[in-house]
């Protein structure tokens, strides 16, 4: 490991270790995390897409990530302040969108929301109501949506891919 490689590892690993002491003061303040305040938190962070999920430490060292980025990570953060979290992927034609659902708030986080005065977006939960709220704000049709887990650095698929009827013949001209 160079030298370069060895300072940017102790960078990263510095940024990790604030985010949980903040996590941990505010838990034993009785202050825990909150979605909204979470999502607000990533107001200025820059949308930079990456094949695969970064590190949390890479994401919030680097100011820079995407959808799985910032979702995987509420989804961590905001389970360890108590809230109960979802992962759903939502795929567009030539676009899959990640986004954090908390059924506590009614409301999922979406890193494309993440700088509105109201980061959080309603819904009633269902999978089929997310897709069609995240599919509208690209502008697009949504072919299928699933719930999945992130742990050992894989997404894990949680229940059966929905599919939306309504594309069907979409889905298989476009696979």
């Amino acid at each position: 490991m160079t030298k370069k490689q060895t300072s940017r590892s102790k960078i990263l690993q510095s940024a990790w270790w604030a985010v949980a002491l903040v996590v941990a003061f505010f838990s034993q303040m009785g202050f825990a995390e909150t979605p909204d305040r979470f999502a607000r938190s990533f107001s200025d962070f820059k949308f930079v897409y990456h094949e695969k999920v970064q590190e949390p430490e890479a994401f919030l060292a680097s100011r820079s990530g995407d959808c799985d980025d910032f979702a995987t990570l509420a989804a961590k953060v905001l389970g360890e302040s108590g809230f109960v979290t979802h992962l759903y992927a939502v795929r567009m034609k030539g676009e899959t969108h990640v986004v954090c659902y908390v059924p506590e708030t009614g409301s999922y986080l979406d890193y494309n929301e993440r700088a509105q005065p109201n980061p959080l977006v309603a819904c009633d939960g269902t999978l089929k109501d997310i897709a069609r709220k995240v599919s509208r704000s690209f502008g697009r049709d949504w072919l299928s949506a699933y719930e999945f887990s992130y742990r050992e650095k894989m997404k894990w698929l949680v229940n059966p891919i929905l599919f939306n009827k309504s594309s069907a013949g979409t889905l298989l001209a476009s696979e």
